[in-house]
């Protein structure tokens, strides 16, 4: 008779990240204790400077600020997902798990589905594009459901 597969549950969101792991169908919900990682995201205000940088008009002599090439934040977030896509790998490298579930809003799953590698990808049985983050593991089950049966 085959081992019991291990399923683990990633739920996360562009500031949080945490691992539940269940062997065979039916059983407890356990937090993966490695697997529980979290940052901070300030205000865009406290990552930009105080003035946006100015540039002058293409004719005459006026002069305007320049908007920003791109949003500190969304780098963070993207750092973020690139994070946890290579501890996944590492852990599907070390054969710690089966199959995995990925919960998380669409922008976090998007960049999450970037960033994972093949190896991380062929162990995808089912995707949620909900932010579920902040619910009590109690409840987990019962939002799973309808993708997949844990």
């Amino acid at each position: 008779m085959p081992p019991p597969t291990t399923t683990w549950i990633l739920i996360a969101d562009a500031a949080h990240g945490k691992v539940f792991e269940t062997i065979g169908l039916g059983n407890r919900l356990a937090p993966v204790p490695s697997f529980q990682f979290e940052q901070d995201i300030p205000a865009a205000h406290d990552l930009e400077r105080d003035r946006p940088p100015r540039s002058y008009d293409s004719v005459g002599d006026g002069r305007h600020a320049m908007d920003p090439r791109s949003d500190p934040r969304r780098k963070l977030k993207r750092a973020f997902a690139e994070m946890l896509a290579e501890r996944l790998d590492a852990a599907v490298r070390s054969g710690v798990f089966d199959r995995l579930v990925v919960v998380a809003p669409p922008a976090m799953l998007g960049d999450l589905r970037d960033c994972f590698t093949r190896q991380v990808q062929d162990r995808i049985v089912a995707e949620l594009p909900r932010d579920l983050v902040k619910l009590p593991p109690h409840e987990l089950r019962a939002n799973l459901a309808d993708v997949i049966a844990v």
